[in-house]
């Protein structure tokens, strides 16, 4: 693959249907094309391999556009934050956990669903322990808000019961 010089320009060449898409969701952004594919671009970029290889296929097996896939998890995550912030009234780990530091540095892509994964695997275990000691001993059993919260975005309400 033929590098670019710092000196030169890039030019993309897309159909005429792909640049009235383009041309479109500009204007609803209030950008101007090159604007707008340029922040489109760094935007694509700033995915790592790693993630683009977790959710692609993700995407490809619902037979949806990656971008929908992205979107729709992200606002049901939201929606589901912003359910359990009026219900029980804290926010489930989900939030602060996307957000750990090492150091100075935020960690991104695989090492942190790696460590997100053994995080929320480890207070899963922690509630399900409880109940399980419950229903063994017919004993009613007390779990924190915070657990009362992360059950409930957990388990749908067709599950329980």
């Amino acid at each position: 693959m033929k590098k670019i010089k710092k000196t030169e320009r890039l030019i993309v060449l897309v159909s005429m249907d792909q640049a009235e898409e383009i041309e479109a969701a500009a204007e609803a952004q209030g950008m101007d094309i090159p604007e707008f594919s340029r922040k489109a671009i760094r935007f694509y970029t700033t995915f790592s391999a790693d993630f683009l290889a977790q959710v692609q296929p993700v995407a490809d097996e619902m037979k949806i556009p990656l971008p929908t896939l992205i979107q729709n998890l992200l606002m049901s995550y939201m929606a589901t934050e912003k359910a359990s912030i009026d219900v029980f009234g804290v926010q489930p780990k989900t939030f602060q956990r996307a957000f750990q530091f090492d150091g100075t540095s935020l960690i991104t892509s695989g090492r942190l669903s790696d460590i997100v994964f053994d995080q929320a695997k480890a207070d899963a275990q922690a509630v399900k322990t409880r109940l399980e000691e419950g229903v063994r001993d017919n004993k009613a059993v007390r779990i924190t808000t915070a657990q009362t919260a992360f059950v409930a975005a957990h388990v749908s309400a067709a599950h329980a019961g």
